[in-house]
C-alpha cells in the first residue's frame, strides 16, 4: 500500500550556469517547491495584494517584484564554492541578499527551471 500522505517534496540543488559559457560558477543554491508554507504565505499575501487594488492592474515592476519575492522564498540555502562572489563577497544568506541575487534575470531563469520541475523534488 502507498500512502499517499507519506510522500513529501525534497529539496534541489541548483548550480548555477555562467549564462555565456554554460560552465559552473561555483555557487549553489538548495530550493525548495513552492508547495512549502513560506512560499504559500508570500504567494496569499500577494494575492491579497492584488485582491485590494481591485480593477487596477499590476504594472511590470510590481510583477517582477513578486516573482523575485516568490523565488526568493524557495532558496533555503547556498555554497559559494570555487571564488565564487558577488560584489566580491561571499553573500549570507538573508532574504535581503537572496532577492538582489535573484534580482538578475540569467540567475532567477535558472532557479526558476528547477522549481517549475515538480518531479526533481519527488526523486524517492
Amino acid at each position: 500500500m502507498m500512502d499517499l500522505a507519506a510522500i513529501k517534496p525534497q529539496t534541489v540543488s541548483v548550480e548555477i550556469i555562467h549564462p555565456g559559457t554554460g560552465r559552473k560558477t561555483g555557487l549553489v543554491m538548495e530550493v525548495t517547491n513552492l508547495d512549502t508554507p513560506e512560499a504559500r504565505k508570500v504567494q496569499r499575501r500577494q494575492t491579497d495584494k492584488v485582491i485590494k487594488k481591485g480593477h487596477k492592474r499590476l504594472t511590470s515592476v510590481e510583477i517582477e517584484d513578486n516573482r523575485i519575492e516568490l523565488f526568493s522564498a524557495a532558496v533555503v540555502g547556498w555554497e559559494w564554492k570555487d571564488g565564487a562572489a558577488w560584489g566580491g563577497k561571499k553573500l549570507e544568506l538573508t532574504p535581503e541578499n537572496v532577492a538582489n541575487v535573484l534580482s538578475t534575470t540569467w540567475v532567477r531563469k535558472q532557479v526558476e527551471e528547477a522549481i517549475d520541475d515538480e518531479a526533481g523534488f519527488f526523486t524517492s
